[in-house]
């Protein structure tokens, strides 16, 4: 009868640890794991919480010290060319041109790599020193622009056969100016 009784304690020992051990891995295991997901889902929404909170409080900050910024942005903004309507980019150049005594013929170039910016070919006749001076006043202009090339040859290729050079030349210039966004 002892053998019996060791031998049973023995099989409800190996079921109950069985049953336990299913338990565990039934349904402890997986409430720890749901457990461990919640957790983390709850500390990231709470992260995401504080972000959008603090952005909300740069947003309100913003808003109060706009005033002050206001006449700057209105000044950067109007570094940028209008690209539908250029026309006062246009007559700065023409105006530039007048000043600096050359001639100048504008063309707007429409094959487009960058899209931030519009190309123009500039044309131009005039003194070396003039079409310098022409150059310098639109790179120091009210508009942001970049001087993509520039190629310059005599105007008057006959004088100079004849060794009387008139110091006229003709100017290519490419440039590029920013547009609005």
């Amino acid at each position: 009868m002892f053998q019996f009784k060791k031998d049973t304690i023995y099989i409800t020992l190996a079921i109950l640890g069985f049953i336990i051990l299913s338990l565990i891995l039934f349904f402890v295991w997986p409430l720890f794991l749901s457990i461990k997901n919640n957790s983390s889902a709850l500390l990231s929404g709470k992260n995401d919480a504080e972000i959008l909170r603090s952005q909300s409080d740069q947003i309100e900050n913003f808003k109060k010290v706009y005033d002050n910024y206001k006449p700057d942005l209105e000044k950067i903004n109007q570094l940028f060319i209008d690209p539908k309507n250029p026309v006062t980019f246009i007559e700065f150049l023409e105006n530039s041109a007048t000043t600096s005594f050359i001639d100048l013929e504008v063309s707007l170039i429409s094959d487009q790599k960058e899209p931030s910016t519009v190309i123009f070919q500039l044309s131009t006749t005039g003194n070396f020193t003039h079409i310098l001076d022409f150059s310098k006043k639109i790179e120091n202009g009210p508009y942001l622009i970049q001087i993509k090339n520039i190629s310059m040859k005599s105007a008057d290729t006959e004088a100079i056969t004849q060794g009387n050079p008139s110091g006229k030349v003709d100017a290519n210039l490419l440039i590029s100016a920013f547009i609005k966004p």
